[in-house]
């Protein structure tokens, strides 16, 4: 359960030798190989050697996942708390806290953290897999298909969770519905080795029908790879030829568990830190998996498909290894093996030189984790094979936009669609360049309708029309002796652009939202914001929407509009005090200290013990001689509340200079 989380969070890991980095990046590579002592020691080490550095939250999380494996539960659950107080919007500390919960019982522990994870990520289900897996071990099986089936609606094509649904359904005596849902993990993948062993079971211990079952076991063991139930699987066939049955398998009684009371979606903004994005819903649907298999079999795939890549490489077929690479990497992703997507990628590039797009597909993952230089490198490769290489082109494009070289980007772009007038991420990014970033509304406008056009098929081509008419409405031909005024008819903010809708559409708006939050969580701000500001188009009641939308106009450094977007969250919920708090960090930054005090004072009535918020007004405070006691008052309580914090030592200083 623990492994996956590694590769969760080593998407930010640093190329960096410098002194403890290096203990860092040795003590990933330990962790892969199953070396737990060795990486908690090399983790703690990387930690002592950098004190305040940003890779350290990631660090504490990887040795608490060592400890975890060794056992101490105590030293991984203190190692994932540390790592979650120093990245609050590091989503695998709360999971891997849930699950340590999960392991020693305390279920209402479990439930209370998977809960947070599930708010934090929603788009990944691991934690709603594992939460169902609880309801399983209790006897709750109504309370893990709900689970499962909200992870389903996340993932309606993961073989794993329609054969966890398949098992819960077993459990309450429902066969056929069990063999519907493997067949249909089936057609997801044929080769799916633990829907085949179910099949046989099924076959072979409920239903009596020796010869199915025979041909399902017989199945599994040859995509088992030796992983799985492959003893079971055999004495099973041995028994069959004897012509005996296999047991059913024995489910747990029920047992109620504590009631559930599902967290509130985090909130919270600190100085210095990305802000946590919140959810749309009120409350998070409860939830499992079979617990991840064991990360043996997985690896082992992944290292078959890199030899076989390898092999097609040296037999002269790089088109065919590169698709080989281009799967390993892929499969990696999907099964969350730590450095695997990368592993892949890099021998992609290695074995397929001479292919432009091996450089340009390492280039592109080397843009997401924020490498961006040595995406640079990988991209200028792709080219110097062949310059009009178009996926190339548009990733360098993207690059450039990221670093703030928008004419750079804008000749990149053109070479593209020059190359190709049929690329639809060219067309797409250069209208996103006119609009976000050149401050061109009229040729964001123009390349927009050009895309609605040239692409009336693509998913984006909706939006596309939306956000031209927001930029420059289309003219309105009147019938003859008919007037031209045209009454305003939307009520959003005037600094926002967006338009308010005229009907509802709570559908729509959740499914722009589900796609600005992964947006958000990949630091993708400009798409972030275009997919939000969708979202108020179809529903605009939604103090979280405008809350996340100030998040990355904040992040943009489009401080204006961000303001704006945390002005309409709280006019929505006055109760929002991350939101107060971000605002009150704008007002500080342009000079208006008036404003940020008020909000400030505002927030610790509401909410006495904001830590964050002491520190911010004990700041404004200490600069101005005449409000230094006050100062004092607030560093104080800062002090009290968070007397390890960082910026302690600091504060102390500053209190003992000016009593």
């Amino acid at each position: 359960m623990l492994a996956g989380v590694v590769a969760l969070a080593i998407v930010s890991v640093s190329c960096s030798q410098s002194s403890g980095q290096r203990e860092f990046d040795r003590g990933i590579r330990e962790l892969d190989r199953g070396n737990d002592v060795r990486a908690k020691a090399l983790f703690e080490k990387s930690i002592t050697r950098r004190p305040a550095h940003a890779d350290n939250g990631l660090a504490y999380n990887y040795a608490g996942i060592a400890a975890a494996r060794l056992g101490q539960d105590t030293e991984a659950r203190k190692a994932f708390e540390e790592s979650r107080r120093l990245n609050p919007v590091q989503v695998e500390p709360v999971y891997n806290l849930g699950v340590l919960a999960g392991q020693r019982g305390d279920i209402r522990t479990a439930q209370r953290y998977l809960n947070e994870a599930i708010a934090m990520n929603r788009e990944d289900t691991t934690a709603l897999e594992y939460l169902a897996h609880l309801y399983m071990q209790l006897g709750q099986a109504p309370r893990a298909r709900n689970a499962l089936h909200a992870a389903r609606d996340r993932n309606p094509s993961s073989p794993r969770i329609l054969t966890a649904l398949a098992t819960v359904e077993l459990s309450a005596g429902g066969e056929d519905q069990a063999i519907e849902l493997l067949m249909q993990a089936l057609e997801m993948d044929p080769q799916y080795a633990p829907a085949l062993y179910d099949l046989g079971l099924i076959y072979d211990a409920y239903l009596g029908e020796p010869d199915q079952a025979k041909a399902y076991y017989k199945k599994f063991l040859a995509h088992s790879r030796g992983a799985g139930p492959v003893d079971e699987a055999r004495a099973s066939m041995a028994r069959l030829a004897d012509g005996a049955a296999s047991p059913r398998p024995v489910f747990p009684e029920p047992v109620e568990p504590p009631p559930v009371v599902p967290d509130a979606p985090p909130e919270a903004t600190v100085p210095g830190a990305q802000p946590q994005p919140a959810g749309t819903d009120d409350g998070v649907a409860l939830p499992i998996p079979e617990a991840p298999a064991a990360v043996e079999p997985v690896v082992a795939e992944l290292d078959r498909l890199l030899k076989l890549g390898k092999e097609q490489g040296e037999q002269g077929q790089s088109g065919l290894a590169l698709d080989t690479y281009l799967d390993a990497a892929a499969y990696a992703d999907r099964e969350e093996i730590s450095g695997g997507r990368e592993r892949a990628l890099r021998e992609a590039a290695s074995v397929c030189f001479d292919l432009p797009g091996a450089h340009a597909a390492l280039g592109d993952y080397l843009v997401e984790r924020g490498r961006l230089g040595d995406a640079k490198n990988a991209y200028r490769r792709a080219l110097s094979i062949d310059p009009d290489h178009v996926p190339s082109l548009i990733g360098q494009g993207r690059l450039a936009i990221l670093q703030g070289e928008y004419d750079t980007a804008l000749v990149t772009l053109r070479r593209a669609l020059a190359a190709d007038p049929t690329a639809a991420d060219a067309h797409w990014e250069l209208a996103l360049l006119f609009d976000r970033h050149m401050e061109l509304p009229e040729n964001a406008a123009r390349t927009y309708r050009s895309f609605a056009e040239t692409f009336p098929g693509d998913a984006r081509r909706n939006a596309a029309v939306a956000r031209a008419e927001v930029l420059a409405p289309a003219p309105v031909r009147l019938p003859e002796g008919g007037s031209s005024a045209v009454t305003p008819s939307s009520t959003a903010p005037s600094l926002l652009p967006y338009r308010a809708p005229a009907q509802i559409n709570r559908r729509a708006a959740e499914q722009a939202f589900r796609r600005a939050y992964d947006f958000q969580r990949k630091q993708n701000w400009e798409q972030a914001v275009f997919f939000y500001l969708r979202s108020l188009e179809n529903d605009d009641r939604l103090a979280n929407t405008f809350y996340n939308l100030g998040i990355c106009y904040m992040m943009q450094g489009d401080q204006s509009l961000a303001a704006a977007a945390y002005r309409e969250a709280l006019r929505k919920n006055p109760g929002l005090t991350a939101a107060r708090f971000n605002l009150a960090l704008l007002y500080q930054r342009e000079g208006d200290q008036t404003q940020a005090r008020e909000q400030l004072e505002a927030l610790l009535k509401d909410e006495p013990d904001y830590v964050q918020a002491h520190y911010a007004l004990g700041v404004l405070l200490s600069e101005n001689p005449a409000t230094h006691a006050q100062a004092v008052v607030h560093y104080q309580r800062f002090l009290d509340l968070a007397p390890n914090d960082r910026s302690a030592p600091a504060v102390r200083a500053w209190i003992e200079n000016h009593r």
